[in-house]
């Protein structure tokens, strides 16, 4: 493994001993990709350092801000699936008119806007590093040419396969429906030269909000593997 001091000290204090293991892996991942990429010369040999860039500052408190709003989602993620706490304040909000519907669709919602949160604040923190790159290009856009580049060793694949674009895609087009607490995502596929078809992909809310959980981990060990790259 190799030695990453802020990525050491995040995993010590903030990851649950069952989930360090998993941690390690994603961080020694995360170091590859980057080594990957600096050997085809894509990194910045320094961070943005001025105003007109936007300095390190503007995305440590971006960084921030996120964590507080996945903080507040997972309270209410707790409350819902604690079934006595869960009625309890099914009653109280039914006094304002909210139907025990509604607020599986709040929660729905909340929960794909985290995962879309995590996915392009991972996006961020990417483009933050990289070299002459467009930090407005999609993010399947800048995976397609980071997967050629690094294409011989594989490592933006891998990361690509963690980040599933596809997924992100769906929710971020809103081409997705409900059916309980089953979320029907939907690829577009090409079918031939003239006709795009829609592929179903089911997942339970349980399913995403653990590949929420996947993505959070995700973009912060990018976080801490970026200043530790750098030795910040």
């Amino acid at each position: 493994m190799i030695f990453m001091r802020r990525v050491d000290e995040f995993i010590q204090n903030k990851v649950g001993k069952k989930s360090q293991l998993h941690a390690y892996e994603i961080a020694e991942e995360l170091w590859n990709f980057l080594k990957a990429l600096d050997k085809k010369g894509q990194l910045r040999l320094r961070l943005r350092g001025t105003r007109e860039e936007g300095t390190r500052e503007d995305y440590v408190r971006i960084e921030q801000n996120a964590d507080r709003i996945h903080v507040s989602f997972n309270k209410f993620y707790d409350m819902y699936l604690n079934e006595k706490k869960r009625d309890k304040f099914f009653k109280l909000t039914r006094e304002f008119g909210f139907t025990d519907e509604d607020l599986t669709h709040l929660l729905h919602t909340q929960l794909m806007f985290i995962f879309l949160l995590n996915t392009e604040m991972f996006k961020n923190f990417l483009t933050f590093i990289l070299k002459d790159v467009d930090p407005k290009k999609p993010l399947g856009k800048l995976f397609k040419e980071l997967v050629k580049l690094t294409q011989e060793t594989g490592e933006a694949e891998n990361i690509a396969k963690r980040l599933d674009i596809d997924l992100r895609n769906s929710l971020a087009h809103f081409t997705f429906r409900e059916d309980g607490s089953i979320i029907c995502c939907y690829d577009h596929e090409r079918k031939n030269e003239k006709y795009w078809i829609l592929k179903e992909r089911k997942i339970e809310n349980i399913d995403l909000f653990n590949k929420m959980k996947e993505h959070n981990l995700l973009r912060t060990l990018l976080g801490m593997v970026i200043v530790d790259w750098y030795g910040l």
